[in-house]
């Protein structure tokens, strides 16, 4: 594989994982929070969502390394519900946050989320592609 390409997909894996990273903590910040009897930053605050975040996270450096089809099934997972986020967020009732910064700060990390999971998904499949036809 050519160097410069597997160290932009380096680039992609990492900004996966740290956006995973974020979703675990805006989860867990907004538990702690709930349990200090103070409003969570965003309408949805779950342990379940941080734990499975933190579950995903491994299983994408395994299908980096070792299996495509499960690196592309976990990026698409993870896209579609950035994707439900953002979406969540220009439909649901906006009294659901504290206030609209952190509404927007919410929109903002899934965007995030969006663009790196979009990225990750084309440059495996066409480096995939890529690998494949030239054999």
């Amino acid at each position: 594989m050519n160097n410069s390409r597997f160290t932009r997909q380096k680039y992609i894996l990492q900004a996966q994982l740290f956006y995973f990273a974020l979703v675990i903590f805006w989860n867990i910040a907004g538990v702690v929070l709930i349990a200090n009897d103070m409003r969570a930053p965003g309408p949805t605050a779950s342990l379940l969502a941080a734990g499975i975040m933190a579950l995903l996270a491994p299983l994408l450096i395994y299908g980096w390394r070792q299996r495509t089809w499960l690196y592309v099934v976990i990026s698409g997972l993870s896209f579609t519900g950035a994707m439900a986020a953002v979406y969540q967020a220009f439909s649901a009732n906006p009294d659901l946050w504290p206030s609209d910064f952190w509404r927007y700060c919410g929109v903002s990390l899934n965007i995030f989320g969006i663009l790196a999971h979009s990225f990750a998904i084309f440059a495996k499949l066409l480096v995939r592609g890529a690998h494949l036809k030239g054999q």
